[in-house]
């Protein structure tokens, strides 16, 4: 996906070219929203029939509706490009299955090796609807970066680098919405209890110095710099990854839960615990997984009351070289089959107004 970046285009593409193991396997369509020329230029010399490098252009910039405020015009020109583009791959150009970049992501060296070997487990299991390579709590300092090959199952949709299907597609197409898709993609009504697979360390990073300010003004700018690849590659062909699975991952999870040694949030935002992991946090509100979150560098919003990273509300993340467990008081850890639950009934959408509501005490009620 492009539009005006003509550097970061360039860079995108030298990567995926770059790292590709076959151009067969995997050809490259890219899609240009607008008409800025120096980035059709930058595409049009690298579109090659025999390199299977596609050039498709949204040239369709009518007017926008009236109602939009400046905030809210770049994502409605965002949502209608997607929209563009996966129609013309999926119902046009009758592909299967696409990979979705966008130009200011770099790229981990076994990109195309995650993906290939994750392709059967998103066919195979119904409950799976994307693949990203995306860690939305990412940070170095709180990811095991000795364990690049582990994946998880998240509830929230993390995109940014996503593998889906066109049977997917065909049923997201037709009620689309006109901007923020990616938040669209989270509502529980659109998930349907369906999960994305997602790796403990990212095989995405944004390229901050070509992104400029994006889409959300540079809100998320810093975090995202200390989302960085990973600098050892991984050979996921290697791996059984059938753990993924629903229920090989619940069964897993339920066993590593159950040992943990449980903890509040104040007992953790004190350090007064000891010996090893793993760990259990028990969160009761949005102000305590805040609380939670901060101190180690979570990604505190909140979408569709999902966390980041969540599944079945639990937030995983390393701390002190030790593995923890963020997870709501009302999981029932003594329930041996809590995946057989939805996972919606652990999310409540009014937490999305009450971490709106401490975002704001936090920046404009503080005492002087």
């Amino acid at each position: 996906m492009a539009a005006k970046r003509e550097r970061a285009i360039r860079n995108h593409l030298d990567q995926l070219i770059k790292l590709r193991p076959s151009a067969v396997q995997f050809p490259i369509v890219i899609s240009q929203d607008g008409d800025d020329q120096a980035v059709m230029e930058a595409i049009s010399s690298f579109t090659s029939e025999e390199k299977k490098i596609t050039f498709i252009h949204h040239k369709g910039r009518t007017e926008l509706p009236s109602y939009l405020d400046s905030g809210s015009k770049n994502y409605f020109r965002i949502a209608r490009h997607y929209k563009w583009a996966l129609d013309e791959i999926f119902f046009k150009m009758k592909y299967e299955m696409a990979i979705i970049t966008e130009d200011d992501l770099d790229l981990a060296d076994d990109f195309f090796s995650y993906f290939a070997a994750l392709k059967p487990i998103l066919l195979a299991d119904e409950t799976i609807w994307c693949i990203s390579a995306w860690n939305d709590n990412g940070g170095a300092n709180i990811t095991d970066r000795k364990h690049g090959e582990k994946l998880y199952r998240t509830d929230f949709f993390p995109g940014l680098g996503w593998m889906l299907t066109a049977q997917l597609w065909n049923e997201l197409s037709a009620n689309w919405p006109e901007m923020y898709w990616d938040d669209w993609m989270r509502r529980q009504d659109v998930r349907k209890e369906r999960v994305c697979i997602r790796p403990e360390v990212s095989r995405t990073s944004h390229n901050n110095d070509l992104a400029g300010k994006g889409s959300s003004g540079g809100l998320y700018k810093k975090y995202l710099a200390s989302i960085r690849l990973p600098e050892i590659a991984v050979d996921f062909s290697k791996l059984d990854l059938s753990y993924l699975i629903k229920s090989n991952y619940d069964s897993f999870l339920n066993q590593e839960i159950s040992g943990a040694v449980v903890l509040s949030t104040d007992n953790f935002l004190d350090k007064t615990f000891s010996g090893s992991g793993p760990f259990l946090v028990t969160y009761k509100t949005p102000r305590e997984y805040r609380r939670l979150g901060k101190s180690v560098g979570l990604m505190l919003d909140i979408r569709s009351g999902m966390p980041r990273t969540a599944y079945y509300g639990i937030v995983t993340f390393m701390y002190c070289s030790e593995r923890f467990y963020a997870v709501p008081e009302k999981l029932n850890l003594s329930a041996p089959n809590f995946g057989l639950q939805p996972s919606s009934d652990y999310y409540n959408e009014k937490w999305d107004k009450m971490t709106r509501y401490l975002e704001f005490q936090e920046t404009y009620c503080t005492p002087t």
